[in-house]
């Protein structure tokens, strides 16, 4: 995502950059970001069943800024909806987690589908599919601050 973000001229600061442990804390922006978007990927136990194989965005309801912030994260989320090949959840979920509830900006977090799910880790192992959900996300971001958010 931080490729295609630079080829648009949109600044991007990751939280990290290697497979080292950071803080949740740490992890915070500060307060001059425009929006946090935190990127994970969903897992189950092995023979375990997978929920939802799919793309989900979530907002915290005790964020300050939850207003701006599903304003945020309902525009991704539509944007994520013309992807093919992989389910995107119908609305944004609410997750009670530190990183969405304490972030001082909109933060959303998105999870890229259950890599225990045989056709979601095809799906998203495709760098062509990758860029794709990575320019949607972008376009969702982009109409976002557009709006002097």
């Amino acid at each position: 995502m931080k490729e295609e973000a630079i080829k648009r001229g949109i600044k991007v600061i990751l939280t990290r950059t290697t497979d080292q442990f950071l803080s949740l804390k740490d992890r915070l922006p500060n307060q001059e970001a425009t929006a946090f978007i935190s990127i994970h990927h969903n897992s189950t136990l092995a023979n375990g069943a997978v929920p939802f194989s799919g793309i989900e965005v979530y907002v915290s309801k005790l964020n300050s800024k939850i207003k701006v912030t599903e304003d945020l994260g309902s525009g991704i989320l539509s944007k994520l909806k013309q992807l093919n090949g992989i389910e995107v959840t119908d609305s944004l979920k609410n997750a009670n987690l530190l990183l969405l509830r304490a972030s001082k900006v909109p933060a959303i977090l998105i999870e890229f589908g259950n890599i225990s799910e045989e056709k979601t880790l095809n799906y998203i192992n495709k760098e062509k599919n990758m860029r794709r959900i990575s320019n949607l996300i972008l376009d969702g971001f982009v109409a976002f601050s557009k709006r002097g958010c």
